[in-house]
């Protein structure tokens, strides 16, 4: 099976095929880290639907 290609915040930030705003790309994606184009839209779709990686266990934890 072919490994997917790894890309830059930088990288994606040119990229057309993401569908996202430069500007939300710039926000959500790490700078030095590597992201295959799957891993990249779903940490943008995930923020876009409040489900980031947060401690969300503290929230509403009682």
């Amino acid at each position: 099976m072919k490994k997917a290609s790894k890309f830059t915040k930088e990288q994606l930030l040119g990229s057309k095929t993401l569908g996202f705003p430069v500007e939300l790309v710039e926000a959500v994606l790490e700078d030095g880290k590597t992201y295959t184009k799957d891993e990249a839209k779903k940490a943008l779709e995930g923020y876009q639907k409040g489900k980031m990686k947060t401690d969300s266990k503290k929230e509403g934890g009682k």
